[in-house]
């Protein structure tokens, strides 16, 4: 019996081991852009094909917290709020575990005339007390925007997630939903702070 469960153990130690080797970051099913209607989009601003400037991760302490600018346009007429979603949308597969994290969660009025951001958030925005309220948990259980943070020897993509939205008899209606593409991150010493 104990030469089993040695041996069982052994075998534990080297499936790991195997699984760990095969680890690579891969983009989860549904990493595309993606819209209800093509009128209505999301991205972040300036960005373009460039990998995400590294002065949003974890990698430039002085900058904390710094959320990158986000815009959009196209938001249904009926809408009255909008949720906001920025995740890390990378898979890695350990032994087929998928894990997505949440970085920024928002719940926003669009109907609020004295609330400052109509077609999006500038950089930095995070950190804006007029936002303050209406953020959500992120998958750490804070209420704040979390910086990008990928594994140093991976690539890891950001997707941006609206849902546009109002309320009838107490029931959420949903006006419109959009997905920005992909945007890349990676700490590589390549990549620039700018």
């Amino acid at each position: 019996m104990k030469t089993i469960k040695i041996l069982t153990m052994i075998l534990i130690v080297l499936f790991a081991a195997a699984c760990e080797k095969k680890c690579s970051a891969t983009f989860c099913i549904g990493t595309t852009t993606e819209s209800y209607s093509p009128d209505f989009k999301v991205y972040m601003t300036g960005i373009g094909d460039q990998y995400i400037p590294l002065k949003y991760t974890c990698s430039n302490p002085e900058k904390m917290g710094m959320s990158p600018p986000i815009s959009w346009e196209g938001i249904p007429e009926t809408a009255t709020r909008l949720h906001i979603l920025v995740e890390d949308a990378t898979c890695t597969y350990m032994c087929n575990d998928c894990c997505k994290y949440h970085h920024w969660q928002l719940d926003i009025p669009l109907d609020d005339t004295t609330f400052p951001f109509k077609s999006g958030f500038p950089e930095n925005a995070s950190l804006s007390d007029a936002l303050k309220p209406y953020i959500l948990p992120n998958s750490s259980d804070k209420i704040e925007y979390m910086n990008f943070c990928p594994p140093k020897d991976q690539t890891h993509a950001i997707v941006i997630q609206l849902t546009a939205y109002h309320m009838e008899s107490g029931e959420k209606v949903i006006d419109g939903r959009s997905q920005s593409r992909p945007y890349l991150i990676s700490l590589t010493p390549s990549q620039s702070y700018n």
